[in-house]
């Protein structure tokens, strides 16, 4: 078992291990995940998760019951899967990536001392419904017709779940060959709050809020830079970006079915 305090220090762990362990344990929240997981995408060793964070939000893509115990007996039975993983500018991701009012949000809740778990991001939500702004965005999706939209939230996803219980993207499945994207189409701040409200009240938007996409690879400019996270890991603000799926590049261990 190795303690570490760092992205770099994962890195050195993997580096240093890889070819004497089948297997790599991330203990902690969907921030640990990520950073084990870009280090593990494209080998054969495979990534294990023991969630212990506020969000586990790649966690719940593995078949357990949500209880520790079912993660150690996912741990213990050894049984793994592919997962797609999604290439961008800068690394990959594993779970989602967001872009406005996810990506504030994202940023205020990892600022939160005061609040912990589900509070913390509603509270942050909240603060960012405020302050977001739309932005223009111009999306091109596998070689289609671009597209303009103004929006305040444009999601990347290859799960379903954000902010430990709030399942934006409910038809992802992280082995399905593609991804999905998500623009927002809310006309105003108004119905931005009402929208937060179902969501936290339902775990979910109202029908017809998002306009989808399956896409194996997307390019994204936005006309100013907005707010964005990457598996809930803030990223500087943005304004071009380009996503790729690497299929089937990350060997998870997942519940066996039975």
């Amino acid at each position: 078992m190795f303690e570490t305090t760092s992205v770099e220090q994962i890195n050195q762990i993997v580096e240093t291990h890889d070819s004497s362990h089948s297997v790599f344990v991330a203990c902690g929240g969907d921030g640990t995940v990520h950073a084990l997981a870009k280090q593990l995408a494209g080998r054969v060793s495979k990534l294990g998760v023991l969630p212990l964070g506020s969000g586990n939000d790649f966690a719940k893509m593995l078949g357990s019951d949500g209880s520790i115990g079912s993660y150690l007996e996912i741990l213990d039975e050894g049984n793994s899967n592919s997962f797609d993983t999604i290439e961008w500018n800068h690394g990959i991701c594993v779970n989602t990536f967001g872009l406005g009012v996810d990506g504030l949000t994202n940023q205020f809740a990892a600022e939160s001392v005061l609040f912990k778990g589900k509070l913390k991001y509603i509270v942050a939500a909240i603060k960012a419904i405020f302050k977001i702004e739309k932005r223009k965005v111009t999306i091109q999706c596998d070689g289609e017709p671009i597209k303009n939209y103004y929006t305040y939230l444009t999601l990347i996803s290859n799960g379903r779940w954000e902010g430990g219980s709030y399942q934006l993207s409910p038809d992802s499945k992280p082995d399905d060959g593609f991804f999905e994207l998500h623009i927002a189409q809310i006309p105003s701040r108004l119905h931005l709050i009402y929208q937060f409200l179902h969501l936290s009240i339902l775990g979910s938007f109202s029908d017809h809020v998002l306009q989808s996409f399956e896409c194996t690879k997307v390019n994204i400019f936005f006309d100013k830079a907005v707010h964005a996270h990457c598996d809930g890991e803030i990223i500087q603000p943005i304004t071009d970006l380009s996503f790729t799926l690497r299929p089937l590049s990350l060997n998870v261990l997942i519940k066996r079915n039975n």
